[in-house]
């Protein structure tokens, strides 16, 4: 199939101007760009007035089961966001591989390439890739408990994401930082391990406990002594925090030459965090059900709930639950209270208790100024977290990402499409450019009109395509 886009206004994905031209599509593949007759192709959309842009990289996506990857829902929801591309195990857990079963499911497959295998069998309509989440992988050895690796579990492990590596992961997540509280010899050898492999390290800083520089250093001098490239992940700035993140900004732009450093963050002015990141430094005990444990004991209940009577929580909004209380999603803080005739502190205890801490809220106080910075910075890839949040269509998105015109939308586009399809080792993918896979979308006010994953019109004008043209990554 021969498929001509016409008229439009393309933002190729590397930050250059936006060029009135056409896109020329043989297959799966972008042919040429240029002026063309309609009767070259057999099948022709019509640009006129549009935004004709590569489809948008989700390095974020949080799926709680394998059957969330690939439904009609999920899959339709991120279409129509303009997403085509979406990695999986950023927060430190992924579907492969297994040592013991982590995530809930019934699984056909064991290592990385049997899960790539299982998946492609079942015709994702996006494209996806997996990192290996080493949070889970830990947990499998240690069963959950805070505590260092033995030299034979250390050389298992890396015996094990070595493979997954090999078997076609992008890199390694770690999840929190905090939680994990690794050892800098952990943390070095499986850097190494992912430099070896070329690919990329994915962490996510603590930015609430004062702890965020600290953590900081810490990987910075990982990458350096490693070579790894390194991903920080979710780095959005909350209230009160924003000398630590224009610190860290600082720390990260003057390190560039010295670590291949990158970070995402939401545009949006709002910023997400674990349910545990609200508890008092004092508390902390390290992995999650000792910290549970923790929360249910008599003699810390009083304690807590004076210290979250302290904190604004009523209009803090639930971003993500598990599978069996999805029904929370979206609800507030002071709803949940009053629905439970109850005081926001003693709600917000009681859903640290149901969730287990498996929730994250989003907190609207973000240091909005800090924010603008951190877009505009080089270093910097959007993420959208439309998985996670109803909230913001992509109009609003575009607005919060320009920041009042400091950067262009070209850059935007970049930040949402070439720099992340870059960061993650993705080959001709990312860019509207001749032999890279024809995955577009067409907006028209910044709104999707029509979603191309490799070559194919899966979307348009608020009709879905029965066939499912993505790939696994």
């Amino acid at each position: 199939m021969t498929t001509l886009i016409k008229n439009g206004l393309v933002y190729d994905g590397t930050g250059a101007a936006p060029k009135k031209t056409d896109v020329l599509i043989q297959r799966t593949r972008v042919a040429r760009l240029g002026d063309f007759n309609r009767g070259e192709a057999e099948r022709v959309i019509d640009a006129t007035g549009a935004m004709v842009a590569p489809g948008f990289v989700e390095i974020n996506f949080e799926p709680e089961t394998e059957d969330e990857v690939i439904s009609e829902a999920s899959q339709r929801y991120l279409l129509r966001r303009g997403v085509t591309t979406v990695v999986d195990g950023t927060d430190g857990t992924s579907f492969a591989p297994i040592v013991k079963p982590l995530r809930r499911g019934s699984h056909d497959w064991q290592t990385v390439g049997e899960f790539r295998k299982s998946l492609d069998a079942r015709h994702p309509a996006v494209n996806f890739g997996t990192l290996v989440g080493y949070a889970g992988l830990r947990q499998s050895f240690t069963g959950g408990k805070g505590r260092d690796l033995d030299f034979g579990e250390m050389k298992q492990i890396s015996s094990i994401i070595k493979s997954a590596l090999a078997e076609g992961a992008l890199g390694v997540g770690l999840g929190d930082l905090g939680t994990l509280r690794l050892p800098e010899w952990e943390l070095v050898a499986l850097a190494e391990e992912v430099n070896r492999a070329k690919c990329f390290l994915a962490v996510h800083l603590n930015g609430l406990t004062g702890e965020l520089n600290e953590e900081l250093a810490l990987i910075l001098s990982v990458a350096k002594k490693s070579g790894a490239s390194v991903e920080f992940t979710h780095f959005e700035p909350s209230a009160g925090e924003a000398d630590s993140y224009r610190s860290a900004l600082a720390t990260m732009e003057k390190q560039a030459a010295r670590a291949n450093v990158n970070f995402d963050v939401f545009p949006m002015p709002y910023a997400r965090f674990p349910l545990a990141n609200f508890l008092p430094s004092w508390f902390r005990s390290g992995k999650p059900a000792e910290v549970i444990a923790d929360v249910r004991s008599a003699h810390a209940k009083d304690r807590l709930l004076a210290h979250f009577k302290k904190l604004p929580l009523a209009d803090l909004r639930i971003a993500e639950a598990p599978r069996h209380l999805k029904f929370l999603k979206g609800k507030r803080i002071g709803e949940l209270a009053a629905s439970w005739s109850t005081r926001p502190e003693r709600a917000f205890l009681k859903l640290m208790l149901a969730t287990g801490l498996e929730c994250k809220v989003f907190d609207a106080k973000m240091e909005s100024a800090v924010l603008a910075e951190l877009i505009a910075s080089p270093r910097s890839i959007l993420s959208l977290s439309f998985h996670e949040s109803e909230a913001g269509n992509l109009k609003d998105v575009f607005a919060a990402a320009a920041s009042g015109g400091k950067i262009a939308e070209e850059q935007v586009v970049a930040k949402l499409t070439g720099a992340p399809a870059k960061k993650l080792g993705l080959s001709h993918r990312g860019l509207i450019a001749p032999d890279h896979f024809a995955d577009i979308v067409i907006l028209r006010d910044h709104e999707v009109q029509s979603v191309l994953v490799n070559g194919a019109v899966v979307f348009a004008d608020g009709v879905f395509a029965a066939k499912r043209s993505g790939t696994v990554l």
